[in-house]
């Protein structure tokens, strides 16, 4: 069976998206063929998937092209690409089912959606509609009220962290992964990890990530300074991480380290080094 995927962008450096690179590389595994149309590609895509059954197809975000050209790339891919691909996974766009499901449903292609947000819209609604299955992690992440959407989990490969488990320290260390947004809630991490301290606990708590949009630059400040008033070390810092440098930060596993994607943004949130 071969596979057409439809996503924001294929970029394993990317610090939000840099994930979805290992989906495709799984669908490459189990499809004969994947061709992927992304808004935007990094300068790695072509190299991320040596076997050469997977296609990569941008819309051209990274050249700077109008949105107009965005839509005229869409429709002319999924047209030159219809005897590469006999059903259409698209992530976490509606808006791509919009454009293309009536020619899909036309071309007796079947259309998979994998959203997982909060925010229910019109698009959402017309998306899930056109779609043959919608697939969401949560009850909530997805709440239009279909029985074409199934709750199947995050896709994490939980395999992959498993092989880098070490035994378990003195010191309970907690590490959160993602971008740094008030979306993520890390206000209620602060506070709580102001009793955990309170209680005479001894841990460490690092957050990987970095500001999703400039606006959320603002929001890391005032994580700072909560951190001030739960009267955490004021240790606060942002740094980008290199793979050069990745060997300087011991509040993270050495070895998992050189693992995570290039130029993530590292926000050491607590020194918080806490001893009774």
């Amino acid at each position: 069976m071969k596979l057409l995927v439809v996503t924001q962008k294929v970029d394993r450096d990317d610090s939000i998206l840099g994930f979805f690179w290992s989906w495709l590389a799984q669908f490459g595994h189990t499809f004969e063929k994947v061709t992927v149309i992304c808004l935007e590609r990094g300068f790695s895509a072509d190299s991320l998937f040596p076997a050469g059954n997977i296609k990569v197809l941008s819309l051209g975000k990274e050249e700077g092209v109008s949105r107009l050209t965005y839509v005229m790339r869409f429709w002319k891919y999924i047209r030159e690409s219809r005897s590469d691909y006999d059903c259409v996974f698209v992530h976490m766009n509606p808006e791509y089912v919009l454009l293309g499901g009536l020619f899909w449903r036309w071309w007796d292609k079947k259309i998979i959606l994998w959203y997982t947000h909060g925010t229910v819209t019109i698009k959402l609604k017309i998306a899930v509609l056109l779609s043959s299955v919608t697939f969401t992690a949560t009850p909530k992440s997805c709440r239009v009220r279909s029985k074409k959407v199934r709750v199947v989990g995050h896709g994490i490969d939980t395999e992959y962290f498993r092989e880098h488990v070490r035994g378990v320290s003195e010191n309970m260390k907690l590490v959160t992964v993602g971008r740094i947004s008030p979306v993520k809630d890390y206000e209620t991490i602060v506070r709580a990890l102001g009793r955990v301290k309170k209680a005479g606990l001894r841990f460490t708590f690092t957050a990987v990530g970095g500001p999703g949009m400039s606006s959320d630059s603002a929001y890391i400040e005032k994580l700072k300074f909560l951190i001030e008033l739960t009267r955490a070390p004021a240790a606060a810092k942002l740094v980008t991480l290199l793979r050069e440098l990745l060997t300087v930060y011991d509040e993270l596993d050495r070895a998992t380290l050189p693992e995570l994607p290039l130029e993530l943004a590292l926000i050491k949130l607590f020194g918080l080094e806490s001893n009774p």
